[in-house]
């Protein structure tokens, strides 16, 4: 098992609408990231022959919301379908055996939203994002020529601070 362990920027684009009724206030958030993370394991040999390179290039979210306003903010939690471009490369001895495309999960999210301004805000969340296991049948390196299955479960844990712009 191995983990990605890159704490890079990210790039991030969100936007969404808030309803609010007495101190509860309720919405949807799309949010789309560019993430660039990748990561390298020894999954094999001990003398380290064979390889796992793990790349996730872009995440995204919907989530539903809810949370409750204090003063000038709000402190909610939210929820939803997430989903990551991910690729994986088995690399044993110089033969690949590469996998790509879009995994689907769900996200579990937290923030504390403050208004700055009449119209700006800024953000603090937390948001855990788990794509589930997807097997592989690696076609490279087989065994009597039987693919080879191999399992990646993908999960990422991410925390942001932004500003938006309110309507």
């Amino acid at each position: 098992m191995s983990a990605l362990t890159d704490d890079n920027l990210s790039v991030a684009a969100f936007g969404g609408y808030n309803w609010q009724r007495g101190a509860l206030v309720y919405g949807v958030e799309l949010a789309l990231n560019y993430v660039d993370n990748s990561d390298v394991s020894n999954v094999g040999q001990p003398d380290g022959s064979e390889t796992l390179t793990t790349d996730i290039n872009y995440t995204g979210a919907l989530l539903g919301r809810v949370g409750v306003a204090v003063d000038n903010a709000v402190i909610f939690v939210g929820v939803g379908p997430a989903w990551a471009d991910l690729e994986f490369q088995n690399n044993d001895d110089g033969d690949r055996f590469t996998k790509s495309g879009t995994e689907v999960g769900f996200a579990i999210a937290g923030a504390i939203e403050a208004m700055l301004t009449d119209r700006l805000s800024g953000r603090l969340q937390v948001q855990y994002a788990n794509f589930g296991a997807t097997t592989y049948q690696d076609t490279v390196n087989t065994e009597d020529d039987i693919p080879t299955p191999f399992s990646a479960t993908t999960s990422t844990v991410s925390m942001s601070v932004g500003v938006a712009w309110n309507f």
